[in-house]
């Protein structure tokens, strides 16, 4: 995931930061909490089961690059589609 960047928008000036100072974990909750999903529907809406996508909300394991980008696509989609904005934290 070393590879993968986002794209993180700080007083109008935009930045590439490596996704793996993300917390992908803090991400997923915001997320879920947003759409107001519960767990299950969080995972179904990512296509994965229930188990995975725990272990990625709890920070015992993160998505792979594939589930990571569609966590930054879900997150467009509520600022596009919803105007509702989920910032991003980051691991230090």
């Amino acid at each position: 995931m070393e590879n993968l960047q986002v794209v993180v928008y700080n007083s109008g000036i935009m930045t590439l930061k490596p996704v793996s100072k993300v917390s992908l974990s803090a991400l997923c909750k915001d997320l879920r909490e947003a759409f107001k999903y519960t767990q299950s529907e969080m995972a179904t809406r990512l296509g994965v089961t229930l188990k995975p996508y725990q272990k990625w909300e709890y920070g015992i394991s993160d998505p792979s690059g594939e589930f990571a980008a569609k966590l930054f696509l879900l997150r467009e989609e509520l600022q596009e589609k919803h105007s509702i904005i989920v910032p991003l934290k980051f691991i230090k």
